[in-house]
């Protein structure tokens, strides 16, 4: 049983069907230990009634005492790792999650005062400080979480670490909340995404529109090594790609932080939020004849003729767009 249970978390994101759910052991732990979030008796008593009848908990001290009794949801972590006393695991553990900014070194600022909550820090199996996801839970790090508890400790303490916590995940519905649907308020964008969305498009394409103009007059200053068609392609390229995640890092930025996009994104779960509320951008196509698409004249240098998508899923694709996408996607496939 235990070379089993080893075996299954040595190799935790070499599953298939199983991702989905260690996706949700990401999303639920990074919700759960968000520094503001705390729970009075009655909602911890309800979480903490889900778990065995054999497992004893050791109530800690509420972080808040007054007016009303609060505990954060590190402390409901701690129960969740070590119950009580006699569980026999001991977890001293430093890791820079993915939200991690580092600090200042020379001013001997302390990483646990971190201003995203990145910096996740156990000592004596409790939970000092960090909202952890993906790095501390999973990702294949051998310092991660599971992974010390497994070779600290054993196998079985792993699981029913795992299972206390899909416990509490699948039943409570403040955390079915963050279930990984995603519907039309989170990928819609608002009035100043689609501004600046705009005003990076506008850039681009007079960027583009200067080289195409340098080329046909010939004064396009050339790369070494490529002659003026190289050169222009190569310019294209360099302004066209990036606008995605240009758009999706100010997206994420500007949005709320209950926007499920958000804490997909934060907590590691793979998502194509530029995609869903920027543009698809430039795609890797293969044309025929001079051109990527009957539609476009023979030799036309302009960003949507070379690939370029400016809509995303959220605004809708045109015909051609839509087009090039599923070429796009057709070569990855091949190519893989």
């Amino acid at each position: 049983m235990k070379a089993s249970m080893s075996d299954f978390f040595k190799n935790l994101d070499d599953f298939t069907t199983p991702r989905e759910m260690l996706n949700d052991f990401y999303m639920s732990s990074f919700v759960m230990t968000r520094k503001d979030n705390f729970y009075d008796r009655s909602a911890l008593f309800s979480c903490l009634c889900l778990l065995d009848d054999a497992d004893l908990v050791d109530l800690p001290t509420p972080a808040i005492v007054k007016p009303v009794e609060l505990w954060s949801g590190k402390q409901l972590f701690n129960i969740l790792l070590r119950p009580h006393a006699n569980v026999k695991v001991c977890v001293d553990l430093t890791v820079e999650e993915k939200i991690y900014t580092k600090v200042d070194e020379e001013k001997r600022e302390l990483k646990t005062l971190c201003p995203n909550d990145g910096f996740v820090y156990f000592r004596n199996s409790e939970l000092i400080s960090g909202q952890f996801g993906k790095v501390t839970l999973g990702n294949g790090n051998t310092e991660g979480l599971l992974s010390l508890i497994l070779r600290e400790c054993e196998a079985e303490a792993a699981a029913s670490c795992l299972n206390r916590l899909a416990k509490v995940r699948c039943r409570q519905p403040w955390i079915l909340d963050f279930n990984g649907a995603t519907g039309m308020n989170d990928i819609t964008p608002n009035e100043m995404v689609i501004k600046k969305k705009e005003e990076i498009l506008s850039e681009a394409y007079r960027k583009c529109d200067e080289y195409i103009e340098a080329f046909n007059k010939g004064k396009l200053e050339l790369i070494p090594g490529c002659d003026a068609a190289q050169t222009l392609e190569t310019r294209i390229t360099q302004v066209l790609n990036g606008i995605s995640d240009v758009i999706r890092k100010f997206f994420l930025q500007t949005t709320h932080w209950r926007n499920i996009l958000l804490v997909m994104s934060q907590c590691g779960w793979k998502n194509s939020t530029g995609e869903m509320v920027g543009c698809l951008g430039l795609q890797s196509v293969r044309g025929f004849e001079d051109r990527i698409l009957p539609h476009f004249p023979k030799n036309a240098q302009t960003p949507a003729a070379r690939g370029f998508i400016a809509n995303s899923f959220s605004s809708g694709l045109r015909g051609t767009e839509f087009f090039l996408h599923c070429q796009a996607n057709r070569f990855r496939l091949l190519d893989d």
